[in-house]
This record gives structure tokens, sequence and C-alpha cells, in this order.
């Protein structure tokens, strides 16, 4: 949805793909690549060169990553004396060091999350009244929201989720789903555009709708925005990165339960499927999971199902 979000920008000619994002993210500017440690354990930093791009966000190849998934970064994150679990506000909480250069690797991280801080600041609006006003409103979707202790309505409906044991023979259950919170315990204040919404599947099943019948109804993007969003954005850096991780099968299966003899590349929106899967889906798809295993598939081709 946030991908979404910056193509609308990027149809009215508000932003571009391609231009540094420092204009309205000046704060990215300063943030340095993390090379190494010293002797005495102090970071080794260096300003960035390669400007940081939206189409850098939305395809993780910025050298922002999510800490979880970078030794480094949380190594950093120690030597600092820095909690950014803690972090309720969007800037605070993803302020770590690039772990390369700008469009020299791929890693999953908090691009998405830039990304929807950027839709924010352009639209002078919350991405949630952004998304209210230009996806959710439009499409009749009125159960998604970045703010569940404002809608009990949803909140009474939250699922559980099962974990397999190490064995993967037992599974045991959390009585809700994990939420992102802040010291206090109230919820964090920043719609995070990269893992923050909570929603239901028909609400999101008429977003992918949308999505797939552009080229019959442009109600969210032109038929060329979506094209972009499908297709393979990755350079040779960031195919093998994105190669490297996914050789993982936990990263494999989070990323869309991808194949594994099968060529992977990442788009505007989400991995992308460069071969027919046997009996499954076909080359093109775009696909994300998660780590809840929540999968979802957008394919370029439409089955139109009879009555079951």
């Amino acid at each position: 949805m946030t991908s979404i979000c910056v193509m609308q920008l990027v149809e009215r000619g508000l932003v571009s793909l391609d231009e540094p994002v420092y204009s309205h993210i000046p704060e990215l500017k300063d943030f340095k690549i993390l090379q190494g440690f010293n002797d005495d354990g102090s970071a080794i930093e260096m300003p960035h060169k390669t400007p940081i791009t939206l189409r850098r966000l939305l395809t993780h190849t910025s050298g922002i990553a999510y800490a979880e998934l970078a030794p480094q970064v949380m190594q950093w994150l120690q030597v600092t004396g820095k909690d950014h679990t803690k972090e309720s506000d969007l800037l605070p909480r993803f302020a770590v060091p690039l772990i390369f250069e700008p469009g020299a690797g791929w890693m999953y991280g908090a691009g998405l999350d830039f990304a929807g801080l950027l839709v924010e600041r352009v639209s002078k609006m919350s991405l949630e009244e952004y998304m209210k006003k230009n996806i959710w409103g439009p499409l009749g979707v009125e159960e998604i929201t970045f703010f569940l202790e404002q809608r009990p309505d949803m909140k009474e409906k939250q699922m559980s989720i099962g974990r397999r044991d190490a064995e993967g023979e037992k599974t045991t259950y959390r009585a809700t789903a994990p939420e992102y919170r802040e010291l206090n315990g109230m919820q964090i204040r920043d719609c995070m555009g990269g893992q923050g919404s909570y929603g239901n599947a028909s609400s999101y099943i008429k977003v992918l709708h949308a999505v797939l019948t552009a080229d019959e109804d442009e109600k969210l993007l032109k038929k060329e925005s979506v094209d972009e969003l499908f297709r393979p954005q990755l350079n040779e850096a960031g195919k093998a990165g994105f190669a490297g991780l996914t050789s993982f099968d936990v990263a494999r299966n989070s990323m869309g339960l991808l194949p594994k003899d099968i060529e992977k590349d990442y788009g505007l929106g989400g991995s992308v499927i460069m071969g027919d899967e046997e009996g499954g889906r076909s080359e093109g798809t775009l696909v994300w999971a998660g780590l809840p295993n929540i999968s979802w598939v957008s394919s370029i081709f439409l089955l139109e199902l009879g009555p079951r």
C-alpha cells in the first residue's frame, strides 16, 4: 500500500523515483555507512556518496537494514548504547547506519517506512489519512488501520498466532498477535509504512484487485504505474544480495514462499518470481509473506472463477 501511495505521487508529478529524497527527508543525507569497528570497539563510519532515492527505498537497495537482520548493526547498537526497539517515532526507531553504499546491494530494511514518511511530508497528512483518502476510501475499505487501539471493533477480531517448536512437532499460541509498542506501553505514534497496519483479508484483497485491474479501471494507479510496480528492478549487486539472503529458508519463506530453483528479483512492491512454478505461480508474479507467514500474491494474469 505504501508503494501505491508513492506511485500516486509520482503520477501527479510531486516526486520522482530517481531523484535524491533529501529535499523531503533531509535526515537521510546524514546517514553514514558502517565500515566496521576499531580495536576499542568504536564504530568506523563514512558518509555515503551515492544518493538515496525513492526507487532504492522501495526496492531495499538503499543500504538501510532492519537491525535484526544485520549483525553489524546490532553490534553498533550495543556499542552506542541505543535501543531502537523502545522508540515510538519513526526516525529514531530506524536511525542506524547504512550497511552498504546505496544501490550496491540488497537488504530488507526500513525503506518502505521512510517512503511512508516521504508520503506524509509531501501530502501534509499522516499515512493513515492519506490511505483513507486515496486507497481505502475509493475502494470502500473500512477495516484497515495503523492504530488498532483506536478501532475496538477491529481489535476484538484480532487473530492469535501459532508457532511451532524447534522440532516442528508442537504448536504454541500467543493470546494476540505481537504489537509494536513504546516504553510506557502506549501504541507507537507514527504510521510505519513498512510494517505497521492491521486489516482483514477481504479488505486487502480489494486493494490487490484494484491493482490487478488497472487496465480496465485506473481507480488507484495508471496501468503504466502498475507495470512499474511489477517490473524487476535490481542491478547485479542487488540480485546478488537478494539471492544471498533468500538462500536461507526462513528468508525465502518470509519473502513470499519463494521457490528455491527459480531466479528471483524485486519490484517496487515485493518479490518477483522470474519463472513459472510447476503447478503454481507464473513468471512475473509479485509476492510477499512476512514473518507471521501471511502470504499474498499479485499475478499479472487473472482467472475468472465461476460458481463453486
